[in-house]
């Protein structure tokens, strides 16, 4: 089962890369008229990975208390 949620979780990983670095590419490459909004698109899976992860992994389901180092 870990290894099923694990494919899923990079799977979305993938999907959200994809769909968010593709518009600058092509646009890049000219194929698809410029747009500053969308170019800029991209770093939004900078924002996305983290939200991924702690949504689809139970390691990150810590509450912040729990995520603070400890004393000694």
């Amino acid at each position: 089962m870990a290894n099923l949620r694990t494919a899923v979780m990079l799977f979305v990983v993938t999907v959200v890369f994809v769909v968010t670095f593709l518009p600058a590419f092509l646009m890049a490459l000219k194929l698809i008229p410029y747009n500053i909004i969308v170019f800029y698109f991209y770093f939004a899976n900078n924002v996305a990975n983290p939200v991924i992860y702690s949504f689809m992994n139970q390691v990150h389901h810590k509450t912040p208390a729990q995520c603070k180092p400890q004393p000694g």
